[in-house]
């Protein structure tokens, strides 16, 4: 059995500003994730998630320290939020503690193999720190972006979840991107009677 947090969040409708998501703590069977997982129709990179969606983190082991306002998980951990997934050996999350007794996440704090993967790309890091109030996503230390066959490697990842923007930067160094041409399929034997038809047809 693992820990959990589901942290639930307000949508936004109406353009007023977003309440940032709510903290509740549970525990859950580690098949939840897998459920959640095999939701995850749509192909999306990592810029293109929404942020308003509930959070919930998976882990061996939870540790809470109220006087800091900080839940600390170790071992296995897991952040998701909807088709966005945040890897790691160890995750700390700041929470703000609000009049009603609630608790409202401000910044989760990754370290140890930090992998962040969507649908459609997957990066790694060294440490990474998700700022839930901005929107922001930065990713630090040896960053590895890839995208399919085509890779791009920096110093560190800034991934804007409101503008829907992933900026890679050297810091100091040339980002270095290897990009593959998609093969050309070879055509099926239906494929090419039809194209000679459709070529009789014109002539």
């Amino acid at each position: 059995m693992s820990m959990t947090v589901c942290v639930p969040a307000s949508p936004d409708p109406n353009g007023r500003a977003r309440r940032r998501p709510r903290l509740r703590w549970g525990v859950v069977f580690t098949g939840m994730l897998l459920l959640l997982l095999a939701l995850s129709v749509r192909a999306q990179g990592l810029a293109d998630q929404d942020a308003s969606q509930p959070i919930e983190v998976v882990a061996d082991e939870l540790q809470v320290d109220q006087t800091r306002n900080v839940a600390i998980f170790r071992g296995n951990v897991e952040a998701i939020q909807g088709t966005l997934v945040l890897r790691a050996d160890e995750v700390t999350v700041v929470y703000d503690l609000e009049s009603e007794g609630t608790q409202t996440i401000r910044r989760i704090e990754a370290k140890g193999r930090v992998v962040l993967t969507s649908p459609e790309e997957s990066a790694e890091a060294r440490e990474g720190v998700y700022d839930v109030t901005a929107g922001r996503i930065v990713l630090r230390g040896d960053v590895v972006l890839t995208r399919r066959d085509n890779v791009v490697r920096g110093r560190q990842l800034v991934v804007d979840l409101r503008r829907h923007v992933a900026t890679v930067e050297g810091g100091g160094e040339r980002v270095r991107a290897l990009f593959r041409p998609e093969q050309l399929r070879p055509q099926t034997e239906n494929q090419a009677e039809g194209q000679g038809a459709a070529q009789g047809e014109t002539r």
